[in-house]
């Protein structure tokens, strides 16, 4: 029996505690997709080096009412276990192969469903409920997504999370950043988690896009993955549906798409769809704020921006023709694309070309049809690769094992920096172990923040499992830099790697007076070389935390009208408390008393 114990013990120590990413990840599927779409990259990040756990599954109904001629929010969207009729719905959180109605705590793969066969309750024997749900507007997927990423934060404790989108899923993802209540940069945004934090509210860290129609599609239709669909499904869209609707950069009669470039809802462009309520308020008399600028233009719309805190991934493919390919009765080839979406369409550039938003996004080239890229996990891991600026390094916690990995990057460098930040306020030391694990990584730097400014505190190279310790400077945040030299196969491997903050135990401590012994309080105790200024307390007593286990710098008292000996206290090298170190102060105001004449 003990032995059976401590085997079992072993085996949940190292569910627990294996490597992971610093964030969760969420795969957003295209039209006509499901959670099924990027299953064989999700089984390949829950398998060899990487296992990063068992795909978590979260189900969201879009049409709700059954009705394809309404299109409301309160009515359509629902995720979280519902009555239909005689039927309880059971939605929200499940694993990926129904096994339980819940999530895989040791998981860091996440994927949302819109597809209705894939709900329990919803798929019938002779006819499903909730039809064209996974076709159902942009503006339901980005406030589905907006639920799911809040669920997914509080189940995981993260700070953010890491969004990949296939085809329409990229849309969804941008409906949810860009999104704002009026359409302008004055109002909060209308999906995030947080929409009175203007700056993270978002909780995004990376996103990645792959066939996404980010300037639209006029393909007939986007089969989006069909190898994993059951015989209802693989069927085209409906040609008539609200994400065709959504999806269309033209439309016949030659007016721009709405959705995505904005216009009136009471075009009669839109008269051949299910409806056209494109913002899901039960009217159809709004003025639509498009995701991009005009249609002669490639970029984003500035007035509701991608925001500047994330780091972006457009892949695009230029496998064949682009959305329609030429075949005996349209002989005529078309311009490059994956087969349902142009190749100049695929991704955000600015008029001289530059992939926007500049500074912060790239591009990645893959030769697939439209069908195969959800499967393209090579290419995905080089897309939600690690940031390498402090402004977007990712934020690690203390004592848990990560994984990062070594990529090609974009135009083809093999030199790959990864960033990492540990927030801190306290003065302390910090161990880190690396372990390359044949992923290519070779170097680090460690950094601490003082005022803004990252100082390099520690270099090194190594080619097999190292540790170094360094005692902290400044009481500030810890960055961590990692490099390694990409190959085409180094992606394979990721590395891990751990930090140890320990805070210092040491302290500098003493009591002021004056000459008559009295205690004086308000007193301020200032250091250099990372000492943070603390006063003395009602009894006069200080204490100051030694910022490093081998400290040396000077500690000097002030108050107004005061002076003090001694007037500072030099220490050098301290690794061990001080205490009583006392100082006098002299009150120069103290009124002197009058001398007879």
């Amino acid at each position: 029996m003990k032995k059976i114990l401590l085997i079992l013990i072993i085996v949940l120590t190292t569910l627990i505690y294996g490597a992971k990413p610093p964030y969760p990840i969420i795969f957003v599927h295209g039209l006509v997709g499901s959670d099924e779409s990027f299953q064989e990259t999700m089984n390949y990040l829950n398998s060899g080096n990487y296992d990063w756990g068992n795909i978590n599954s979260y189900d969201v109904i879009l049409n709700f009412d059954n009705a394809n001629d309404t299109s409301v929010l309160e009515n359509d969207v629902k995720w979280s276990d519902t009555v239909y009729g005689d039927k309880t719905i059971i939605l929200g959180p499940r694993r990926f192969n129904y096994s339980l109605y819940d999530w895989d705590p040791d998981s860091y793969i996440f994927a949302i469903n819109f597809k209705e066969e894939r709900i329990k309750a919803a798929d019938g024997w002779w006819n499903d409920q909730f039809d064209h749900s996974n076709e159902s507007a942009i503006f339901k997927q980005g406030y589905a997504l907006s639920k799911m990423i809040t669920e997914v934060i509080d189940f995981t404790n993260s700070e953010k999370v890491i969004l990949v989108g296939h085809s329409m899923g990229g849309l969804a993802i941008r409906e949810y950043l860009q999104r704002t209540i009026d359409g302008t940069t004055s109002t909060n945004h209308k999906w995030w988690v947080n929409p009175s934090d203007n700056i993270n509210g978002h909780k995004v860290a990376r996103v990645v896009t792959i066939g996404t129609p980010h300037l639209g599609s006029n393909s007939g239709f986007d089969p989006s993955n069909t190898k994993y669909y059951d015989q209802k499904s693989e069927t085209p869209p409906n040609i008539h549906s609200e994400a065709m609707r959504d999806l269309k950069y033209s439309f016949d009669a030659g007016a721009d798409g709405i959705y995505l470039f904005g216009g009136k809802e009471w075009s009669s462009s839109l008269d051949d769809y299910f409806n056209r309520d494109i913002n899901c308020d039960s009217a159809i008399n709004s003025n639509i704020v498009g995701l991009n600028l005009s249609s002669a233009s490639f970029s984003y719309n500035t007035n509701m921006p991608l925001p500047p805190n994330i780091r972006y991934t457009w892949i695009a493919s230029n496998s064949h023709d682009g959305e329609n390919p030429a075949n005996w009765l349209n002989p005529i080839p078309q311009d490059p694309g994956d087969g349902c979406v142009l190749y100049s369409r695929q991704y955000l550039r600015n008029e001289t070309g530059n992939i926007v938003p500049l500074n912060i996004s790239d591009t990645l080239n893959v030769n697939l049809e439209h069908n195969d890229e959800c499967d393209a996990y090579r290419h995905l891991i080089r897309g939600m690769d690690e940031p390498s600026t402090k402004e977007l390094a990712y934020t690690i916690s203390n004592n848990i094992e990560y994984n990062g990995s070594v990529t090609i990057q974009s135009g083809g460098g093999s030199s790959d920096q990864d960033m990492y930040r540990y927030i801190n306020n306290k003065p302390g030391s910090v161990t880190v172990n690396l372990y390359p694990n044949a992923s290519g990584v070779n170097t680090y730097y460690l950094y601490e923040n003082n005022n803004g400014s990252l100082v390099q505190v520690k270099f090194g190279t190594f080619s097999t499992n190292i540790q170094f310790s360094y005692s902290l400077l400044y009481n500030s945040d810890i960055y961590l830099k990692i490099i390694g030299t990409a190959t085409a196969n180094t992606f394979a491997f990721p590395y891990s790697f751990k930090l140890n903050f320990s805070e210092s135990s040491n302290v500098i401590s003493g009591r002021i007076t004056n000459s008559s012994g009295a205690t004086i309080s308000g007193v301020t105790l200032s250091g250099t070389n990372g000492i943070v200024s603390t006063t003395t307390d009602s009894n006069g007593d200080y204490s100051l935390s030694v910022p490093t286990d081998i400290w040396t710098g000077v500690i000097t008292p002030s108050k107004s009208s005061y002076t003090f000996s001694p007037s500072q206290r030099s220490y050098s090298n301290v690794s061990t408390s001080q205490t009583s170190q006392n100082y006098t102060g002299v009150d120069s105001c103290q009124s002197v008393p009058l001398i007879p004449v």
